[in-house]
């Protein structure tokens, strides 16, 4: 029968709607999760090379530029796997709260959380940890690289398998059909791959990927797709076995769960009955077979004086079956068995007692009322009660079995819905529900659907327009709140020092339709220049437009001021950058479109601002003063106005108090006692108290405390007692509360006592006693650190010629006569030295002088040493410092005066540098310089802005001896700041301080401008942990060194103040 023209096309169209309904890759039930991302990533060119990329793995940094065969990976590697198991990571702000992909995240952590011990937490301040971002395509780290992570999941990759997938591997697994044995398996068509793809089916040694023991899976979320990366429709990928056809998986196969618990060492199931202990005298704290603690449940009937003690006990050490027993019928939820005891009387009937375990658990339990046969013996645990006589012997067993059936998930009811964001405007709305009714379990179908909803609310327009400058901000955070609408501020050539800047409005009033352009103003719409000239000079910020809706009905058309606030408009503060470069006076201000824009021309007085709180008083008795101030800025005076009448600094008297007498004195006698002050009496409060007793020289002075009863808790009230006359000596002790003190003996003919209180709390002080005892002095004793005094001696550390002990602080100061200098002489060395690391554990420190503030003469560790230390004064201080690791040998070292070559009448001077600054003597010169490491985290520009703030400049290196010196003393194990740079012009390097230096100590292969994989714009040092210099983009932001030429201060002086204090 011939067919109508409509009825044959018709028919034509059918045919073709079936054909590509059979051909599309929805209709086909079987999904793998990397058949998404070969289509996602397939887009983007920097995933096609191989080298850098595997696909969607990025290959760690040892590994670039090798081929499959080479080298370790993280599955191999354990320090590259997460410790503990624990991930934290954070989701910047390119993904937005409500954006599906943060739901599907979500939900793949909860998968490889159900079935492993492995943990995704919010990062508080980890030092490792992973950031989520929307980026190009879907990638990941494979496992823990050490600081700052990435994990993209771009435009396509909203797909719970693609997720699941990029968080193995972030765990740490590379790709199924990559491992060594895959031979055995499958079968590689190199004949039907595109061509620039082959690198992704490269297989890899035993060296890279370690199985674990677990067999080929064909099923893992890890296994490409079978027609991965094809060019002609044919098959990549065939399984040696015909029965399988399929591979991949878009959730968690059973053996990426044995083989993820395997890697993490995570606990396994407890083998029942092998890991039980049935108790029927109380809960089996340790279980007497495994001497570990176990978990319990309490077995028992409320009729029953017999059953009030009985457990069933397995090993806390292995997983939780969540376990539970109900006296009132089945447990809601779970799977239950009826424990019934045929035995019993009616008035004790076990006929509402339940034995029950969760729907997924890995046993199914069986309750028998006889003794089980041969072959059921193995799986059975019996429960008795010896104390019950009704209680069969031999007769009740519970048994077990392994139950790892499929259990598909299903969806819990969708929750209510949340309210409306935004009253008007358009607000949303969402709701959720969960795949655990139950949660598929032992590879179980997961639900079919979405786990959330979301739909618009309260779209109606908001009525009322926003007031400003009232309902508007400008702040610094990294996304909007709920409350507000806002627009990102932002200037691409300025990202660092502008990052994370908000303008916003109120979301519950009209909105006015803010735009922000760093290139240009936007057409066809109303443009105000968001100009700051002294950063326009460098480039930026002399482009940027906010601009709003034209002809939208908004009342204000926006002002811009970068000198401050507009006279007539409400303005609001653009407060950036600190207040550098321009920021401190910037303010957006607005004008009434709808009335005279005419700005009157004003006067503006200046006008004082409220007084800060009186500071603390400078003496807590015999009359002190306190300060407050104030500043003539509420406002400041503009225009011509008249500045403030009067004074900016108010003073005023204070504790007028007389302090109490005999508060510290200096004691020149053989023996004697002292007292805290008003002792026997409370001691008061704001007390501070100094002692120096000195003895005849070649004396020792032994010191006893009668009575002790010093405030204590947190000694806030404390005795300090130095060995020494000053507080940069040697240390005794600090005490407090009322245990006496132990008796000392010090190691030179002088002891610094020092008394602190904080309130007066009504306790009774101390009495204490010294007397002098003579001594032989021996130059070549090996004590831990003293005051030494004579023309020579040797000195050896402690234990020699043994090693010297572990955890020793010692220190020992020599003096000679005026007019002399010292010469030391190491004749042995050897401390221990850890490789890469310089003597940060175990050293020698020399300075010239008696202080720790002194110029340093280097710290010195290994087994060589400069041969012949010279000091300036007539004082050398030198530390040994040991940690709990290692010890050696130690030193002996001879020294001996010499009288100066050249005396003037000018005292010989020493550089001093302040406080927080080291000092380092340069070689062969007596120029010292002072050093200050700063921990901010700032661009070279902001990092040598800070250093001109502290009269210094970024750190110059003039030879090897300071490359050293900054090696062993300053370096911390991060990237810092130096101020080599090229940024005048490419290619010619200079210091920032203008000092003509040859010295240079580039890494390897640097400076390189970046080389093949970052930008060009390389212009500044860095010092890297080794000591070595990188070239780094300079708006990176990393710590810093500062470097000045240090103050000049007379030595003389310096001795003859310091003995005037004593």
């Amino acid at each position: 029968m011939a067919l109508a023209p409509n009825g044959l096309l018709c028919f034509v169209l059918m045919t073709i709607l079936i054909n590509r309904s059979l051909m599309s890759p929805v209709a086909k039930q079987h999904t793998a999760a990397f058949d998404e991302i070969a289509r996602v990533n397939k887009n983007y060119a920097k995933y096609q090379a191989g080298t850098v990329w595997q696909v969607d793995m990025k290959l760690p940094k040892r590994n670039l530029g090798r081929k499959g065969v080479d080298g370790s990976a993280p599955i191999r590697d354990r320090t590259s796997l997460w410790p503990k198991g624990v991930i934290p990571y954070t989701i910047a702000y390119s993904i937005p709260g409500n954006s599906k992909i943060r739901q599907l995240l979500s939900d793949a952590m909860a998968e490889w959380e159900k079935h492993t011990c492995i943990k995704f937490v919010e990062r508080e301040n980890q030092a490792d940890y992973v950031e989520f971002y929307y980026g190009e395509g879907c990638n990941s780290d494979v496992g823990r690289v050490g600081g700052r992570q990435t994990t993209s999941l771009g435009r396509g990759c909203a797909h719970h398998g693609i997720v699941v997938h990029e968080l193995g591997h972030l765990i740490g697994f590379w790709h199924e059909q990559n491992r060594p044995d895959r031979d055995n398996y499958i079968i590689i068509k190199e004949e039907n791959i595109i061509p620039k793809f082959k690198f992704a089916f490269d297989k890899y040694s035993s060296r890279k990927i370690d199985s674990l023991g677990v067999e080929y899976d064909y099923k893992s979320v890890m296994h490409y797709g079978e027609k991965a990366f094809t060019k002609n429709g044919l098959p990549t990928i065939v399984a040696r076995q015909s029965s399988i056809t399929t591979f991949g998986n878009s959730h968690l196969s059973s053996l990426d769960i044995q083989q993820a618990n395997l890697l993490y060492r995570c606990p396994d199931y407890p083998n029942f009955p092998k890991d039980f202990v049935w108790s029927s005298n109380g809960p089996m704290r340790k279980n007497a077979t495994y001497n570990i603690y176990a978990r319990c449940i309490r077995i028992s009937h409320h009729r029953s004086t017999s059953w009030s003690d009985n457990y069933l006990c397995y090993r806390r050490d292995k997983k939780s079956l969540s376990l539970s027993f109900s006296g009132r019928g089945p447990v809601p939820g779970k799977k239950c068995i009826q424990l019934r005891i045929p035995t019993k009387s009616h008035y004790e009937s076990w006929a509402r007692s339940y034995f029950c375990w969760p729907h997924d658990g890995i046993y199914k339990f069986k309750w028998l009322t006889h003794a089980p046969t041969a072959e059921e013996r193995p799986n059975c645990l019996e429960l008795c009660e010896p104390r019950d006589p009704t209680w069969g012997r031999n007769k009740y067993f519970l048994c077990a079995t392994k139950d790892r059936q499929p259990i598909d998930g299903n969806w819990t009811r969708w929750r209510p819905w949340t309210t409306c964001t935004r009253k008007c405007g358009g607000g949303v709305q969402s709701r959720l529900r969960s795949c655990t009714n139950p949660q598929p379990s032992f590879g179980g179908r997961y639900c079919v659907g979405k786990a959330s909803e979301a739909r618009m609310c309260n779209t109606q327009e908001c009525a009322e327009w926003p007031k400003f400058p009232e309902d508007f901000s400008f702040v610094r955070k990294p996304r909007a709140g709920s409350n507000e609408t806002c627009i990102r501020i932002f200037e691409r050539l300025d990202y660092f020092a502008f990052k994370d800047f908000l303008l916003c409005s109120a979301a519950d009033k009209r909105q006015p339709e803010m735009r922000w352009s760093d290139k240009g103003d936007v057409k066809y719409m109303e443009c105000t220049r968001i100009l700051v000239p002294k950063d326009a000079r460098r480039g930026r910020w002399d482009d940027n437009y906010l601009c709003i809706a034209a002809n939208s009905g908004f009342p204000y058309r926006f002002v811009w001021s970068y000198s401050n606030q507009i006279p007539g408009l409400p303005c609001m503060r653009w407060y950036a950058k600190n207040g550098r470069s321009g920021w401190n006076e910037t303010y957006l201000c607005a004008e009434d479109r709808f009335k005279s824009t005419a700005i009157p021309e004003r006067i503006i007085n200046g006008g004082w601002s409220l007084w800060t709180s009186w500071n603390t008083c400078s003496k807590s008795c015999d009359g002190g003063k306190q300060r407050r101030v104030r500043l003539c800025d509420n406002p400041k005076p503009n225009r011509n106005g008249r500045p403030c009448q009067g004074k900016h600094l108010d003073e005023r008297r204070c504790n007028e108090q007389k302090c109490p007498s005999a508060c510290g004195t200096e004691f020149r006698a053989v023996s004697g006692r002292f007292n805290s002050p008003n002792y026997p009496k409370p001691y008061p409060g704001k007390m501070k108290c100094e002692w120096i007793i000195r003895v005849p020289d070649g004396q020792r002075i032994q010191l006893k405390f009668l009575f002790f009863n010093i405030y204590g808790p947190k000694c806030d009230d404390s005795v300090v007692v130095y060995d020494g006359q000053t507080v940069s000596s040697r240390r005794f002790g600090k005490y407090c509360g009322s245990k006496l003190p132990p008796v000392l003996h010090s190691s030179s003919n002088v002891l610094l006592v020092k008394f602190h209180s904080n309130l007066q709390r009504g306790y009774y002080g101390f009495n204490a006693k010294w007397e002098a005892k003579k001594v032989e002095v021996m130059e070549t004793a090996n004590e831990c650190g003293r005051q030494i005094t004579g023309s020579s001696g040797t000195l050896s550390s402690p234990g020699f010629p043994g090693s010297y002990p572990p955890n020793l602080d010692c220190v020992w100061v020599i003096t000679v006569p005026r007019g002399n200098h010292i010469e030391l002489k190491f004749k042995v060395f050897d401390i221990h030295k850890v490789v890469r690391r310089g003597c940060r554990y175990d050293y020698i420190e020399v300075r010239d002088g008696n202080s720790r503030n002194s110029p340093s003469l280097g710290r010195h560790c290994g087994k060589s040493v400069d041969e012949k230390f010279q000091t300036v004064s007539n004082h050398v201080r030198i530390r040994l410092h040991s940690d709990g690791s290692h010890e050696r040998q130690g030193f002996v070292l001879t020294w001996r005066s010499l009288r100066r070559l050249v005396v003037t009448q000018e005292p010989t001077t020493k550089p001093l540098c302040p406080r927080g600054w080291v000092s380092h003597l340069m070689n062969g010169t007596d120029m010292v310089y002072c050093y200050l490491v700063r921990h901010n985290m700032h661009t070279w520009y902001m990092a040598r802005n800070d250093c001109i703030g502290s009269r210094s400049d970024l750190l110059s290196i003039s030879n090897a001896k300071e490359q050293e010196f900054v090696t062993k003393h300053l370096l911390a194990e991060s990237f810092m700041w130096i101020g080599y740079n090229d940024i005048q012009r490419e290619g010619q390097w200079a210091w920032s301080d203008r000092t003509h230096q040859s010295y240079k100590n580039w890494a390897t292969g640097d400076p390189n401008n970046g080389g093949q994989y970052r930008k060009k714009d390389e212009d500044c040092a860095v010092l890297k942990s080794n000591g070595k210099w990188n070239d780094y983009p300079c708006t990176t932001r990393f710590k810093y060194i500062c470097k000045a030429r240090a103050s000049r201060l007379s030595v003389e002086g310096l001795h003859s103040r310091r003995r005037d204090q004593r």
